[in-house]
């Protein structure tokens, strides 16, 4: 018997019930079940979440020498400005001012630079030395200074001593008109405790002296208490609230929009960024100790990186070459750590082409070749050596000689190249 028109289309519908609700439930179980992969979005912290991508830069800018460091121009935050407003830094200063500009006349040094330094030993008061916050014309001082009653030359000798210190410890020369920050906060630093800090691997933007109310990332900070210094207790919070270079911005001494370590880093450019930040020969099984690693890479490896610049971490190899991603700016979302999940960063964020397995002589300086269990950037000919890299808990980041590379493709390493 013939089926009615309503009951032909009633068995239609049905039929296409029992096709469409099984498709309805696969792709609510690969969207709930199984997260789609997706490419990143430039600055889109979803892209980390949904491809399980824990640590990352969450987009930092860039700058003209490729490493964001520190941002300026904006003044210290609202609570530094408070808390210096309410010691009265401006009039005091202003009392102040012809002792400054006198000492810095001398030693060629902005008179902001010795206020600040003045600031934290005494806190700018007028009857106080530069030097240590002694009284004036009180005698020869803890540190073995002669502290003189006359305040001009006692801030003089102060200003002398903060540019031989400067110049020792960092190699900095404060006496040249443009300073960045990272010169600035290396100064202040030589000028307290600086040996301890440089023997422990310890960096400027790690000492409340320096740093303190300088920005957001830098308030209340705890003293990091470097080895050898008994005075300091570690962790213990500094109750002064704003550091020299807080100081300094406050009284208008710093300038400019971003100011960027150039140390060993080179805007854009993968390999000299990772040479610049590895130990210039090949560092050995067990050269681990943080006073191996090269200068450029202390700089920048606490910008870039959530552990503290220590060993393990200062070795582990997927940390370097994140830092080296990151600060050079080529790619400053690459994931922070554990190369599986840089690997598969590399594989969804559509930044890079997979290579596969492929011989030294089809590399491009530049290229990341990768195992789960290790990575490292071929640098391509430069001299013996192919690229560079750390391992973790077994040394420090160096150049590595070809071997490095070969035993690499032999392991199966895949090649990832930069879009």
């Amino acid at each position: 018997m013939a089926l009615g028109g309503e009951a032909v289309m009633k068995k239609i519908s049905i039929s296409r019930l029992f096709v469409v609700i099984p498709a309805i439930f696969a792709l609510l179980i690969s969207l709930v079940v199984f997260p789609q992969t997706v490419n990143a979005a430039e600055c889109d912290p979803a892209f980390f979440s949904q491809n399980n991508i824990g640590l990352y830069s969450d987009c930092p800018e860039a700058c003209e020498s490729g490493s964001s460091v520190i941002g300026v121009g904006g003044g210290v935050p609202a609570e530094t400005t408070s808390y210096l407003d309410g010691r009265n830094i401006t009039a005091l200063y202003e009392q102040n001012k012809a002792r400054y500009e006198a000492a810095g006349t001398a030693n060629n040094v902005k008179p902001q630079i010795i206020a600040a330094l003045h600031y934290r030993e005494a806190g700018m008061n007028p009857t106080s030395s530069v030097y240590n916050g002694a009284e004036l014309g009180s005698g020869t001082n803890v540190d073995g200074q002669l502290v003189v009653s006359d305040p001009v030359e006692d801030a003089t000798r102060a200003t002398k001593t903060l540019v031989g210190l400067a110049s020792g410890v960092y190699g900095v020369d404060i006496t040249k008109e443009d300073l960045s920050i990272e010169e600035l906060g290396k100064a202040f630093l030589a000028y307290n405790r600086g040996y301890l800090y440089e023997r422990s691997g310890n960096t400027y933007d790690q000492s409340p002296y320096v740093m303190n109310g300088f920005d957001e990332e830098h308030m209340n900070m705890a003293w990091v208490g470097p080895p050898g210094d008994p005075a300091l207790d570690a962790g213990q919070i500094d109750g002064n609230k704003a550091g020299a270079l807080a100081v300094l911005s406050y009284l208008g001494g710093v300038t400019g929009d971003v100011e960027c370590s150039t140390s060993g880093v080179v805007a854009g450019d993968i390999v000299k960024t990772a040479i610049g930040l590895a130990m210039d020969r090949p560092a050995a099984n067990g050269e681990t100790d943080v006073s191996l690693t090269v200068q450029a890479y202390r700089d920048v490896f606490p910008q870039y990186n959530s552990a503290p610049f220590a060993y393990p971490a200062i070795t582990d190899c997927g940390r370097f070459v994140s830092t080296v991603m990151r600060s050079s700016g080529a790619d400053p979302t690459f994931a922070e750590v554990f190369v599986p999940t840089q690997i598969d960063y590399m594989n969804s964020s559509g930044k890079y082409n997979s290579l596969g397995t492929i011989g030294i002589d089809q590399m491009q300086p530049g290229d990341i070749v990768a195992t789960p269990g290790h990575i490292i950037i071929f640098t391509g000919p430069n001299g013996e050596y192919m690229a560079a890299d750390a391992s973790y808990q077994d040394r420090v980041p160096s150049v590595r000689p070809t071997g490095g590379v070969t035993w690499m493709i032999g392991e199966g390493a895949g090649v990832w190249r930069l879009k």
